[in-house]
């Protein structure tokens, strides 16, 4: 893959990406007796995949920047601060859900509608 065309795949993915933590958001929380938009587990590894992939792309990436600078002599500090990224994206995106689970929408009367978890949260916080 040359760098040009690994370039637009990443800037793909990091798009999928926040689309996929919008459809999360809707999936999480919904009203009771409703059925979620989409299924939060299948979002859930979705998203999975689709950061394993921006992983393996942007490797790809700075392989390539190095390799055009100089020797590749292992795993280098681009890499390794490439990793600490992709997991701090993906820490913000289970934060995001779980917050999402945790919000049980506001009610002022019995009568209004009630909100039900289609994720448990603490068990997802765990993980």
């Amino acid at each position: 893959m040359k760098l040009g065309e690994a370039l637009m795949v990443r800037a793909d993915l990091n798009k999928r990406i926040a689309q996929v933590q919008a459809r999360l958001g809707d999936a999480v929380l919904i009203q009771e007796g409703d059925d979620p938009p989409d299924d939060p587990i299948a979002l859930l590894e979705e998203m999975d995949d689709l950061f394993n992939r921006l992983g393996d792309v942007t490797v790809d990436i700075n392989i390539a920047n190095v390799r055009e600078r100089g020797d590749l002599d292992g795993v280098n500090l681009g890499t390794s601060l490439l990793a600490r990224n992709l997991l701090g994206k993906k820490i913000k995106a289970y934060q995001t859900v779980i917050g999402n689970t945790s919000s049980g929408g506001s009610r002022y009367s019995r009568t209004e509608v009630k909100f039900g978890r289609t994720v448990d949260g603490q068990e997802r916080q765990c993980q």
